[in-house]
């Protein structure tokens, strides 16, 4: 019956010792040891484990019939351990605990998979980060106006310091504004002739334009 019921099921006497034994998973066979039998349940665990099931036994019996929970992590032979999420509750008079355990490999696998990739794009974002802040800062420092404009609404998306300097009025911006803006009438006709070439076949080019009469503030 008890190998119906989970993956792990265990009987504990009053005394803390474990006095039957079923394994339903067919991939815990090979890993649970049968040697647990006879011995005392918290010495199947580490310091922190053995905490945990003499707490668990405490709370099922002083609250018999009332199921508690505890995680724990057996180790194994093999240096790695077993994770095991435990359900017990006291059966009878005889302060027997049944216990039935969740064999929890999948989900901590599951669980160190995401953390791993939450660590990869973290790695990726402060990459990224680094090579946008390379990029800005040789972007401010270029002499020759640098603008990247929207194609869609035709906006400036970003504007270099030399940019800014040459087509916008002192102290302000040309970010965030309509393209072309800065040049006279024949510039802005110019540098409208140029994106609909660009729009068409890609690329284009240009005579020299003039840049309209800045005005201060």
């Amino acid at each position: 019956l008890l190998e119906k019921v989970a993956d792990l099921s265990l009987i504990v006497d009053r005394h803390g010792r474990i006095k039957e034994l079923a394994v339903a998973n067919e991939e815990l066979v090979y890993v649970v040891d049968h040697t647990w039998v006879g011995r005392e349940w918290t010495d199947t665990d580490t310091d922190e484990g053995k905490a945990r099931l003499r707490e668990l036994l405490r709370l099922a019996a002083a609250q018999p019939g009332a199921p508690q929970r505890c995680d724990v992590a057996h180790p194994l032979a093999d240096g790695l351990e077993l994770p095991i999420s435990y359900r017990a509750l006291c059966t009878g008079a005889d302060g027997r605990v049944l216990a039935l355990g969740e064999d929890m490999r999948a989900m901590v696998n599951l669980r160190q998979q995401l953390i791993n990739a939450q660590q990869a794009l973290e790695q990726d974002y402060w990459r990224l980060r680094q090579v946008e802040t390379r990029y800005r800062r040789l972007f401010d420092m270029v002499h020759d106006a640098i603008i990247v404009i929207d194609e869609a609404s035709g906006r400036v998306l970003e504007a270099n310091p030399a940019a800014n300097q040459l087509l916008a009025p002192a102290g302000q911006s040309i970010i965030g504004k309509p393209f072309p803006q800065g040049f006279d009438e024949a510039g802005t006709t110019a540098v409208n002739a140029l994106l609909t070439e660009i729009r068409t076949t890609g690329k284009g080019s240009i005579s020299d334009v003039t840049a309209g009469v800045r005005s201060e503030g």
